[in-house]
């Protein structure tokens, strides 16, 4: 009995001992990567596959666990959506388009591109959305818009973003030229919100009455923001 003693010892030592020098190994591969200047950094060159999946993968996990204590409005009406439109058409549709309105070319210079948000309510829940407009995403150029937006003006870009999926090219023009002849062509902080223009009665009934869900939680999938 006595033998086995220091045999089971050796083995944890030698275990221990591979450990360290794997990550001694490790670490000074890292450093070499760093200090090498190895890592391409220029956006002109996409992650690599694995790299780009693992950040995705940590980004949606972090929104999952610091968006569940956010509480989202019970609904959101007309002029929470038309508030929101006017600083998305300001601030975030030359990245990120819009219902028959593409993105400004120099965003394919960007790593990451900035996605298309047209359905992007279909997979975040209103306090994701909520978050990741307020807080941004790191190693993007999403900025965190509580720098500059109140937590209502952040809600009614959420407002906006959960009625997009239920506007079609036609309604976006029609807002935007409502908009432009309104004089509200510019971002709405400390404007008054004005009702949604250029629709009709019913198709902006349809709109607000059904871009806010009150189902379950949607999946979330790496080909989303």
């Amino acid at each position: 009995m006595s033998a086995e003693k220091p045999r089971w010892r050796g083995l944890i030592a030698a275990w221990l001992a591979a450990w360290i020098v794997a990550g001694a190994v490790a670490g000074a591969g890292a450093l070499a990567v760093i200090e090498g200047g190895l890592f391409d950094a220029t956006a002109s060159t996409p992650h690599y596959p694995l790299v780009g999946w693992a950040a995705h993968a940590a980004f949606i996990s972090s929104v999952k666990a610091r968006a569940g204590d956010i509480a989202a409005p019970g609904h959101f009406s007309a002029a929470e959506v038309t508030a929101g439109f006017h600083d998305y058409q300001a601030d975030c549709a030359l990245c990120h388009g819009g219902p028959a309105v593409s993105r400004t070319p120099w965003v394919q210079g960007m790593t990451p591109t900035p996605p298309f948000l047209i359905d992007a309510a279909r997979s975040w829940t209103p306090s994701q959305l909520y978050w990741i407009v307020g807080q941004g995403i790191k190693m993007t150029a999403m900025p965190a818009w509580r720098a500059v937006l109140t937590r209502g003006q952040v809600w009614n870009l959420v407002a906006f973003l959960e009625a997009l999926p239920y506007l079609s090219g036609e309604d976006y023009a029609r807002l935007k030229a409502a908009d432009a002849a309104a004089g509200a062509c510019v971002s709405n902080r400390g404007r008054p919100t004005l009702r949604i223009q250029g629709l009709g009665a019913r198709r902006q009934h349809a709109i607000v009455t059904h871009s806010y869900r009150r189902g379950p939680e949607p999946a979330l999938t790496p080909s989303r923001i």
